[in-house]
């Protein structure tokens, strides 16, 4: 009987733990999910919500027509007026196959991506995103991502 009870004890504290978790990684990913929300909505005011004010570069990584890297990059703050450039746009980034690492208040994220311009899919890749947990809250302080033309 001592023994039934010390196995029920060890699965349901291996149950709580795997709660937690899947919490913490839907908390973890809400504030990417906003910023894309916000992204589709054309709401820079909710994009920003989502941001540390730390973060002040996005870079991108793909490879040019002789196959070598390139790394491109814009500051957060051109980046959001790209946003509402074109009022008329529909903007839609797909994300989905999140793979989320945590360590006490640093949390990374990749994501894998679809990016749908006016309907219409333009391309795809990886996001990959760095939070911190800053009283309780959890910011982006880093993004960057691939970019691939699917054909």
């Amino acid at each position: 009987m001592r023994i039934f009870f010390v196995l029920c004890l060890c699965f349901s504290q291996v149950f709580v733990f795997q709660a937690q978790t899947q919490q913490d990684s839907l908390t973890i990913l809400k504030p990417i999910q906003d910023f894309f929300f916000g992204m589709q909505k054309q709401d820079t005011a909710l994009m920003r919500k989502q941001m540390h004010s730390s973060l002040n570069y996005l870079r991108t990584f793909r490879k040019n027509k002789e196959g070598q890297t390139r790394i491109d990059g814009i500051s957060t703050k051109e980046f959001l007026l790209a946003i509402v450039k074109d009022k008329t746009a529909q903007l839609d980034e797909k994300i989905y196959r999140p793979k989320i690492l945590v360590d006490d208040v640093l949390a990374t994220v990749w994501v894998d991506y679809e990016f749908w311009y006016n309907g219409k899919f333009s391309h795809a890749g990886v996001d990959a995103f760095t939070l911190i947990k800053e009283n309780e809250i959890w910011k982006i302080v880093a993004v960057v991502d691939t970019r691939k033309q699917v054909k």
